[in-house]
């Protein structure tokens, strides 16, 4: 075993672990992520649709996301969250090594979200907003540019970069005071890209033709990217913790500021995307419960539930709730039909025009529903009764 670490000796300093902190924000982080993009990816690929730029950079973003994370595991197992003079030799050369991958996979990683993020809002204004497209252009220049200058920064803090963690190698070795200017430089550079990518929905989503409910919802989505903001500038606050020579230490509040902006950054990206997935499973869900406390009442009296098909010739007969209408079918079946069209949040209403797919469901739409016929009133608000079924007496 090597000797102890090269930090002077503090007799005043007790072993401590505050690594827990860094395993539950890594933890947590982790999750998320891989649940929103999974549920991103796997609804296009179940929904047979072509992925976009955008749906590969965030999986790449995924995998260098994941790399890091793994990376702050194998930090805290070699001593990270602890005082650096309890640790050896090897222990430190490890630790100062991963810490170095982890602040470059954090700029790369970030640098993918932010790609990403452009590219979905370029999909969405595609065809309109045109003048606007050479703004989005121009903070694909600008992240280009910012990010890929941190990353020739942070690869010639030395020469070689292995003399970060093995001081015994020749070479030479800049400043700590360097590194922590250009981290305060380009961090004030990616606070207002950030600021640009969650205020700018605002305009573009703000003339179009949808409830205030929408808008307020998609704004909300586009809009948390604050949080990633709000981060970065927290993460600024503790950036002169490089400078500390007990970093195993020191670092930990600024590594877990780090881990949360880029995966929570992954995270709100797939949001927008995600949201009408969670939405509908959510409607299902409640659906569910709603039918099993009332199926027992509802299916002895009027049957079970059955399948109809609605072509062009039925009758609507509105019963004052907005979203919810009843008909019949050309087999005679009536029928309750819910018109969730308002629960959905169109991201590209008015943007594009309606698909094959959608022209296809004007002719018929298949639908399952239970048979309700006591909510359903006529004009005249006489109530409604199947044909062939017994009316009960009054």
């Amino acid at each position: 075993m090597s000797t102890r670490s090269s930090i002077k000796w503090n007799p005043s300093l007790t072993d401590e672990n505050e690594a827990y902190v860094v395993v539950i924000a890594t933890t947590v982080m982790t999750a998320l992520i891989i649940l929103s993009t999974s549920m991103r990816i796997g609804m296009k690929l179940w929904c047979r649709l072509p992925l976009q730029i955008e749906d590969f950079l965030i999986v790449i973003s995924l995998g260098i996301n994941l790399a890091s994370n793994a990376i702050e595991y194998e930090s805290v197992k070699v001593g990270f969250g602890r005082h650096l003079q309890f640790l050896t030799r090897d222990q430190e050369r490890a630790l100062r090594r991963w810490n170095q991958i982890a602040l470059c996979l954090a700029n790369l990683a970030i640098w993918s979200v932010k790609l990403s993020i452009c590219f979905f809002i370029l999909s969405l204004i595609r065809g309109t907003y045109r003048r606007s497209r050479w703004v989005i252009y121009g903070l694909i220049t600008i992240t280009c540019i910012a990010h890929g200058s941190q990353t020739i920064v942070w690869a010639t803090q030395a020469r070689p970069l292995e003399k970060l963690w093995h001081p015994e190698v020749p070479g030479t070795v800049r400043t700590k005071k360097t590194l922590v200017n250009s981290i305060i430089a380009f961090t004030a550079i990616s606070s207002v890209t950030d600021l640009f990518y969650a205020i700018l929905p605002i305009y573009f989503f703000g003339n179009l033709q949808m409830s205030l409910q929408k808008k307020i919802t998609v704004l909300a989505l586009t809009g948390s990217g604050l949080l990633v903001f709000a981060a970065s500038i927290i993460r600024v606050g503790f950036v002169n913790d490089f400078k500390d020579p007990d970093m195993s230490w020191a670092l930990r509040r600024v590594y877990v500021c780090t881990i949360v902006e880029r995966n929570l950054a992954e995270f709100i990206a797939d949001l927008p995307a995600i949201f009408p997935l969670i939405r509908s499973m959510h409607k299902k869900v409640v659906t569910v419960i709603t039918q099993g406390s009332r199926g027992t009442s509802k299916s002895g009296s009027y049957g079970p539930t059955n399948s109809l098909t609605i072509g062009s010739e039925h009758k609507r007969l509105h019963n004052g709730k907005r979203g919810k209408f009843a008909a019949y079918g050309p087999n005679g079946q009536f029928t309750t039909i819910h018109d969730n069209s308002d629960d959905e949040i169109p991201l590209k209403d008015g943007l594009n025009r309606p698909s094959s797919a959608a022209k296809k469901n004007e002719r018929g739409i298949t639908v399952q529903v239970n048979i309700d016929v006591e909510s359903q009133e006529h004009n005249d608000s006489r109530p409604v009764w199947p044909k062939g079924s017994l009316r009960p007496k009054v």
